[in-house]
């Protein structure tokens, strides 16, 4: 077949538009639905229609991958969404993601070789099947790392596409635009996302856990505005990189706009590590720009800057700076939040503490919270060591770090190869993989699916310049 084509499969394309528009009509009526689902809700009515028209808009395409893992980056961040199927949860993401490797076989672009993030993703995956077995919830985990991997190889094979990486960086930058303007909605209106029965009238309540300075801090699709903030800031260098690499000037617009709207977001988040990360993640991209490229960059950056941090105090009321004060002096006694912060503290000792005394293969994975709340008061069902490095650690030992340094430097073998290929475009992943790698300090929101699966996003868009030489 013809890489990336359904061309050679004369009889695949008309009998895919042909079910898919037989499935476009059953689902319109509310059949699909009726069949599938016990208790019918507009989120699944919605599923039911979606589902067939991108059928329909993967078999029209040329590229199928190119329609594809666009649609499964977009949906990454309501992966925490699901739809009971016969008596079984099913996430928004699964069926893309079957669908996804469906196309990637079908049109032969599975793939001859493996980047240097996938060699140390294989090694990584040898080492954490001892603290896998040996933890609890094997489901999640299982499912949690089945679906980075999944989504990293789609969207570096499509990225490996002529022309691919700036359209998966693209989908990136455009997930990140979306959950932007779902979080301003949410900051205006006082209103949570729902998709589900009663989409557009939940609120923030009173005692809402998440609130600073008496605001709402949004969530978007999110569990949490520190997922949110953490997604916002690693888009932040791409979309910088994608508006220099731009040559039309409605195409600059498009990305400026794009940083404005996702900065904002960002800001009113109240993610502190995500703004850290977000600016080291700009200020390397900015570095390792062309020096022709770098005085206007730098420039609409201290641009976009200016205009966020005026928009954003206009409507915080003083809780954004009041926040951004805190960064200084978290555990102080006159910051609202000292206590959090001084729990936190508390709470990564505890991570090491464990770690020490299960140094090899540690707790097991999702096995930590009972030795936390041995050693932190106040702690909760949803408490963790407030670290992805400790939290590793603590769960899976000596391998989970070795597990960890092979994928870290498949990643630094592959932003090189990257730099190499398009200096401008590599410079925005190697700002956004520093991003995410200053989240992970403090922050360990990968642990749900929907971050996950744009983390992994991200992770496939430097694979997909790895597994091939430079020209």
């Amino acid at each position: 077949m013809d890489g990336a084509t359904l061309g050679a499969a004369s009889w695949l394309r008309p009998l895919l538009l042909a079910l898919g528009a037989l499935a476009v009509a059953a689902s319109g009526v509310g059949i699909t639905e009726r069949l599938l689902f016990a208790q019918p809700s507009d989120l699944k009515y919605g599923l039911t229609v979606l589902g067939p028209l991108a059928l329909v808009a993967v078999a029209s395409a040329t590229e199928p991958l190119r329609v594809v893992v666009p649609l499964l980056v977009l949906a990454a961040p309501f992966a925490g969404y699901t739809a009971t199927l016969v008596g079984v949860g099913v996430s928004a993401l699964v069926p893309l993601l079957v669908a996804g490797a469906a196309v990637a076989v079908v049109t032969g672009t599975v793939g001859s070789g493996l980047s240097q993030i996938g060699w140390g993703t294989l090694w990584a995956a040898l080492l954490l099947v001892v603290p896998l077995v040996g933890g609890s919830s094997h489901a999640h985990y299982a499912l949690l790392i089945l679906a980075m991997i999944v989504t990293a190889w789609l969207v570096s094979r499509a990225g490996a596409l002529p022309g691919g990486l700036p359209l998966v960086l693209t989908a990136i930058v455009g997930t990140a635009v979306l959950q932007a303007i779902l979080a301003l909605w949410e900051f205006r209106t006082g209103r949570q996302l729902n998709l589900y029965g009663t989409a557009g009238r939940a609120v923030f309540g009173s005692g809402y856990f998440f609130g600073f300075g008496g605001k709402p801090r949004p969530t978007g699709s999110f569990y949490d505005p520190i997922s949110l903030g953490n997604v916002l800031a690693l888009a932040c260098p791409l979309a910088l990189a994608l508006g220099v690499a731009s040559r039309s000037a409605a195409a600059r617009l498009l990305a400026a706009a794009a940083g404005v709207v996702t900065t904002l977001a960002l800001a009113l988040s109240f993610s502190r590590m995500s703004w850290i990360g977000a600016a080291v993640g700009l200020l390397l991209t900015l570095a390792l720009l062309p020096g022709s490229r770098r005085t206007a960059a730098l420039a609409g950056v201290v641009g976009t800057a200016v205009v966020v941090a005026a928009l954003a105090l206009s409507v915080s009321q003083g809780a954004l700076s009041d926040r951004f004060d805190s960064i200084f002096h978290p555990t102080s006694r006159t910051v609202k939040t000292a206590a959090g912060d001084r729990q936190r503290v508390q709470l990564w000792r505890a991570a090491i503490a464990t770690a020490e005394v299960n140094p090899i293969l540690g707790t097991g994975l999702g096995n930590l919270l009972p030795q936390l709340e041995r050693r932190v008061g106040g702690t909760g069902p949803s408490s963790h060591a407030q670290s992805t490095y400790l939290q590793l650690l603590a769960e899976a030992g000596v391998a989970g770090a070795l597990a960890l340094l092979f994928v870290l430097a498949g990643i630094g073998r592959d932003l090189a190869s990257s730099l190499r290929r398009d200096r401008i475009l590599g410079a925005g992943l190697a700002g956004s993989v520093a991003c995410l790698l200053v989240t992970w300090v403090t922050d360990y929101t990968v642990r749900y699916l929907a971050v996950a699966a744009c983390v992994a996003a991200l992770l496939g868009a430097v694979a997909s310049q790895g597994a091939r030489k430079v020209a």
